[in-house]
This record gives C-alpha cells, structure tokens and sequence, in this order.
C-alpha cells in the first residue's frame, strides 16, 4: 500500500481525531477539514484559483473547495484574492454556480472590507450590469451596511427610517 511508510503519522492523526478509519479506509474527520489542508497547500504552491477552476471541471462539489481557497487567500493575500474574484465574476466561461459561491461568500462575511466593495463598486452602480441584483444582496446585510456606514458609502438614513430609530 502506498501509505505504509507514513503509518505511525496516520495513527497519530487518527488518535487526534484528525483522520478517521472505517473498513481500512482513511479519510479526514470531516470534509471542511479537508478543504482547508488543501487550500492551505494550494495557497502554498502559489496556484491560481481562477486558473484551478477554468483548467479543471466545474462540477457541483467545487462550490466548498472554492469557498474555502477564496477564504484562504482573503486571510493570506488580499491583493490575490481580490484578483482572483474579479477574475471568476468576469470570465464567462466560469458557470453560475460557482459565480454563485463567490457571491454567497461575500454575503456571508463577518469582516467584510472596503477592498471588496471597490471590487463590487462598478456592478452596484450599473442597473444593466450582469449582476447587479447578485451585488446588491451581497450587501444587504447588517455587517455590510455598517461597513459601507462607517465609510461614509451610504448615509444611516438609508437603511433606518425615523421610526426604526430608538
């Protein structure tokens, strides 16, 4: 087996809980887990993600790897992940579905910056754009709105009326 010679490292993570075994087959306790060891490395190796995703198949299990190596480049090289964003929202040749990820983790940020609204800016002023409907949910969030408040993006009165206000 190819394994064999890294046998004491996998009972190792096995008794951590890291790696679990059933019927002799070895597999990570859990799929996220997996995700971001292979962000990590994929990170580390200096890959794009954009080039992963065109080169490769866009099947449906992509959307979690996807999710977890934008993430992993947001913490790790903003400059990077803003890059790599712009380039799967633009390319038409990248499917919906895995646009879609890009969008729902954006929506889903508890952190969101000002580097990604500048990135969203041309899309959220433009009623023709492609996604401009996928934009706007984005930010319609309390996160968001406290981002785009605080940076004087948008005035508090358009998002509270004065009988929302305590």
């Amino acid at each position: 087996m190819k394994l064999d010679k890294y046998e004491s490292y996998i009972q190792k993570m096995i008794a951590e809980n890291i790696l679990k075994e059933v019927d002799r087959a070895v597999s990570f306790f859990h799929e996220s887990f997996f995700d971001y060891a292979f962000a990590r490395i994929f990170f580390q190796d200096g890959d794009s993600i954009y080039t992963f995703i065109i080169k490769g198949d866009q099947y449906l299990f992509r959307r979690a790897q996807i999710r977890q190596l934008l993430l992993f480049y947001r913490e790790e090289d903003i400059v990077q992940y803003v890059k790599e964003v712009k380039d799967i929202i633009e390319d038409k040749k990248i499917r919906y579905h895995l646009k879609d990820v890009v969008f729902k983790m954006l929506n889903s940020l508890e952190n969101p910056d000002m580097i990604e609204y500048k990135l969203m800016e041309k899309y959220l002023k433009d009623e023709k754009s492609e996604f401009f409907t996928q934009f706007w949910n984005v930010i319609f969030t309390e996160k968001w709105g406290n981002l785009l408040i605080e940076n004087k993006v948008i005035d508090e009165s358009f998002i509270y009326n004065k009988e929302d206000k305590i």
